[in-house]
């Protein structure tokens, strides 16, 4: 990609991308996981907007419109790999917990995050 938006650096280039791109981005990704998960779409764009200007520092992709797209379209894929992991291990570390003697959440309401689901009960 050529033009002032690169010639000025990488920080012209992602605002000019984020003008023109985040959208279609955005659109691309609710397309492919469904309209429930817009909001994950917004947050991904965001974040891979963000690891554009730390990563482009040094060397701008031939094609940054693609690079941004690999990079959302990947970080929504690990952000439901993990929630699926936690939603199928809550029931058993919740079992656990309760039934080594804990019978309510910890003071600071949120659950210890469980490292492996048999390591808990045993």
């Amino acid at each position: 990609m050529t033009g002032p938006a690169t010639e000025a650096g990488p920080q012209a280039l992602v605002a000019s991308l984020f003008r023109h791109e985040s959208g279609r981005l955005v659109a691309a990704l609710v397309r492919l996981f469904g309209p429930h998960n817009l909001e994950l779409a917004e947050d991904v764009v965001q974040e891979a907007l963000e690891t554009a200007l730390q990563a482009w520092k040094f060397h701008i992709p031939d094609n940054p419109s693609a690079w941004l797209n690999k990079v959302a379209r990947n970080r929504a894929l690990d952000v439901i790999r993990h929630s699926g992991i936690e939603r199928r291990y809550a029931d058993e570390f919740s079992a656990c917990w309760l039934q080594n003697g804990r019978s309510r959440r910890p003071s600071n309401n949120r659950w210890p995050r469980p490292v492996a689901p048999k390591i808990c009960c045993a």
